[in-house]
């Protein structure tokens, strides 16, 4: 080989290492810029049916806009609504940890079962609770997203929040399964987010029962997870105002209950807290 072959194959080399190298720093440069990847930021995953998508009007929240410190991915599917997050659940995490960064991301669909949410999603078993097509597998969805949002960030995913139930409740063939149809959606989360202690906090679902024939069922449901199952902690909501509907929370209910889950996950992880949380 000669010296003019050999410079010519090192140069090729060089060229090729510099071209990986400038992709690299421009990913490292994004990073820093966009996240500030130097630092954990500590991930809140948040999914459910529409009282977690917000049925809050928009007029009647005002000013939504988020502390510098928490970044927000609002996958929640309900055109003219606000989301929970968005309006106490943030600041409250703000006020208690200013210098730490989060990041919030949320997927829910209203209308949407634990059946459409199972992490070995069938559609044929979907159909039990109304068009599965509408929803699809959300479970691997969610943790696409996720994925994709996470892939050049340092985090550490510290909870997941959940607000779901209402559909099941009003199918009973769904709601006779949704203990173990919700332990295994806790099981399957902890272990795609590598926590196996993953904190999840979730409502209590109280539509009327009239229209929501299989609501006792699923609140034994989750009575039983928070009894049965570690780190599950259970926010009380039968008291906040709601729509004509008695099914939706109002601007008012749904500000109360992102301050609720803010403030309860504050205590969780200052180890201040019961497994029932009011």
């Amino acid at each position: 080989m000669t010296a003019t072959k050999m410079r010519s194959i090192i140069n090729s080399y060089v060229k090729l290492d510099t071209y990986k190298m400038k992709n690299v720093l421009l990913v490292v440069l994004f990073c820093f810029q966009i996240f500030g990847c130097s630092k954990t930021h500590y991930v809140i995953l948040m999914g459910g049916q529409s009282n977690m998508v917000g049925a809050g009007k928009i007029d009647d929240i005002g000013n939504s806009s988020l502390p510098e410190n928490i970044k927000y991915y609002n996958y929640g599917m309900s055109p003219g609504f606000k989301a929970l997050p968005t309006d106490q659940f943030g600041p409250v995490l703000s006020t208690k940890y200013p210098d730490q960064k989060f990041i919030l991301i949320k997927y829910a669909i209203g209308g949407a079962s634990m059946l459409d949410w199972a992490p070995d999603y069938d559609s044929i078993k979907a159909k039990v609770t109304g068009t599965p097509e509408l929803f699809g597998n959300m479970y691997q969805a969610f943790i696409d997203k996720t994925d994709s949002i996470l892939q050049h960030v340092k985090h550490k995913k510290i909870a997941l929040l959940w607000m779901q139930g209402e559909r099941d409740a009003r199918i009973p063939e769904a709601g006779v399964d949704y203990y173990v149809n919700f332990k295994n959606l806790i099981d399957s989360i902890r272990i795609d987010s590598k926590n196996s202690n993953l904190p999840i906090l979730f409502g209590r679902i109280n539509p009327p029962v009239a229209r929501y024939p299989a609501l006792d069922v699923v609140r034994k449901a989750q009575e039983m997870i928070i009894k049965n199952i570690a780190n599950t902690f259970l926010v009380e909501t039968d008291d906040l105002e709601k729509w004509d509907d008695k099914v939706h929370y109002s601007s008012k209910g749904q500000l109360e209950l992102g301050k609720r889950f803010g403030e309860h996950l504050v205590m969780i992880l200052e180890n201040k807290t019961h497994r029932r949380l009011k």
